[in-house]
C-alpha cells in the first residue's frame, strides 16, 4: 500500500516525538528521572499547584498512572502533594527545593536536546513550525466532535463527510 504525503509527514512527525523524548530521557539518565517524570517536573515548573488529576488528564495519564509517577517523585524528594483546604480530596502538587535547586540543570539538558533538534533551523523557520504546529492543533482540537459524529457513521458515509 502506498502512503499519502500526508501520511508520510504524520510519521515524521511521531519519529520526530519519539526522538525527542529518548533524547530527553538520556540527557535525564543521570538521574534515574523516566520520560513521564520529566513530563511531570516539565508541567509543574510552569505551572506549580496544579491538582494531580488535571494533570493527569493534561498528560494523557490514568488516575494510577499518575498517582504511581508523583508517588515516585514524592520518595525522590523531588514533589510534595499538599491537600486543598477546602477540599481534602484534591491535591495539589508543588516542586520541592530540590526540585527548584534542580531548575538551571533540568533547563540545561533539556536545551541540549531542543538545540540538537532544532540545529540548522532559522528563527523564522521555527517559528513558522510553532504556526504550524499550531494550526494543526486547533484543527484537531475543533474537529473532536466531528470524529465522535464519523464514528457512528458507516465507512463510506464518514468519508463523505470528512471530505465536507
Amino acid at each position: 500500500m502506498d502512503l499519502s504525503a500526508k501520511q508520510h509527514l504524520v510519521i515524521r512527525l511521531f519519529d520526530a516525538a519519539r526522538m525527542m523524548r529518548q533524547g530527553f530521557e538520556h540527557v535525564h539518565r543521570d538521574q534515574k528521572l523516566s520520560w513521564p517524570q520529566i513530563r511531570i517536573i516539565a508541567r509543574l515548573l510552569a505551572a506549580e499547584g496544579i491538582g494531580q488529576s488535571e494533570l493527569g488528564a493534561l498528560l494523557e495519564m490514568e488516575p494510577m498512572t499518575i498517582s504511581r509517577q508523583v508517588d515516585r517523585l514524592v520518595d525522590a524528594g523531588l514533589v510534595e502533594r499538599r491537600t486543598e483546604a477546602g477540599d481534602r480530596r484534591v491535591r495539589r502538587l508543588f516542586l520541592t527545593e530540590r526540585s527548584h535547586a534542580m531548575r538551571d540543570w533540568i533547563r540545561e539538558r533539556s536545551d541540549l536536546v531542543l538545540d540538537l533538534a532544532f540545529d540548522g533551523l532559522s528563527e523564522g523557520e521555527k517559528a513558522s513550525l510553532a504556526k504550524t504546529l499550531d494550526l494543526i492543533n486547533g484543527n484537531l482540537q475543533r474537529s473532536s466532535t466531528r470524529f465522535e459524529v464519523q464514528e457512528t457513521l458507516s465507512p463510506a458515509t464518514a468519508r463523505t463527510a470528512s471530505s465536507r
